[in-house]
């Protein structure tokens, strides 16, 4: 058989012949393209038993096949190159379920990544800290704590520039913890405010209400002639303050935004959850933030399934 030096150990466990068979008499695939199957299964089956220390295809789960997907960019593989490879696990996966080894395809919970998209930049953990250090409860100028709160909540809450913009007093509920977003398309979303936050926003609206006056609604951001905001003037606080505390090319205010989704990530948040946070209206679209290293993966991987640890 010409493609059983691309098999390895898969040979006595997925039923090679009648994988290459399906391949060959049905899917009617030439004998380079068999053979680029049956590698690129062959290399899941390899990461699997370094990364995970599985020696069953039919265990893999959603959390490898994406975690599969993010070495393969971390290698430098385009994003064409990662779509060849799912189109051999597609294969592999449709055929065992047909063949009844498997009871559902973890294939299906797995978003790839379009091609021409590139991976979003995002500042390192550390850096956001460093960004939201200052001490604020001494500010007493409302112009500065405006620009601190403006940072705080692209960066906490992972907002939109425009949607700063748009943020109007009434969508602030301190008492209820709830602020009220609203996102592209007029779609609106409530996202949740931790109490040190409400914290944050109760001593930027004492200096709003002293520079401006007590205001119920409104917007909730001002310049200190009490026009509104511009995106302008929102992309250069942004560049001007996260280039004090990080090297990074990017510095823009989505910049904060995917750093908000990674972080959520790398913490093990599940993905419909930060899509949910985010306002995105397809999965896909919050996929891309799956770039995880693989030591992350692997401990996310870990809390999530006790059994994976070694006893």
């Amino acid at each position: 058989m010409p493609y059983s030096c691309f098999i390895n150990s898969l040979s006595t466990r997925m039923k090679r012949d009648t994988f290459i068979s399906y391949l060959r008499d049905e899917k009617r695939y030439s004998p380079h393209t068999i053979a680029a199957y049956v590698r690129d299964v062959s290399f899941f089956e390899t990461f699997l038993q370094e990364q995970y220390e599985l020696d069953d295809l039919a265990k893999a789960t959603a959390l490898h096949l994406r975690s599969w997907l993010v070495a393969g960019l971390e290698e430098g593989l385009s994003v064409r190159s990662i779509r060849r490879r799912f189109s051999s696990l597609r294969a592999w996966y449709r055929l065992m379920k047909r063949l009844g080894e498997i009871e559902s395809d973890p294939l299906q919970r797995v978003v790839l990544p379009k091609e021409g998209r590139k991976l979003p930049a995002y500042l390192r953990a550390g850096e956001v800290a460093r960004l939201l250090e200052a001490d604020w409860k001494q500010t007493d100028s409302y112009g500065a704590m405006r620009d601190y709160t403006i940072l705080f909540l692209l960066a906490n809450l992972g907002l939109r520039r425009s949607e700063i913009l748009q943020l109007r007093r009434a969508d602030v509920d301190l008492q209820g913890r709830l602020v009220r977003i609203r996102g592209k398309g007029g779609k609106q979303r409530l996202l949740p405010l931790l109490p040190a936050w409400v914290e944050v926003l109760e001593h930027y609206l004492r200096l709003f209400e002293e520079a401006f006056g007590r205001r119920d609604d409104g917007l909730f951001f001002l310049l200190d002639s009490g026009k509104p905001l511009y995106a302008k003037y929102v992309y250069r606080l942004v560049r001007r303050s996260v280039g004090a505390v990080s090297s990074a090319e990017k510095r823009s205010p989505h910049v904060l935004r995917h750093s908000f989704a990674t972080h959520l990530l790398h913490e093990g948040a599940d993905l419909n959850a930060v899509k949910e946070l985010l306002g995105h209206s397809s999965l896909a679209a919050t996929q891309v933030y799956t770039h995880h290293s693989i030591k992350r993966l692997k401990e996310v991987y870990a809390k999530a399934h006790p059994k994976s640890r070694r006893e």
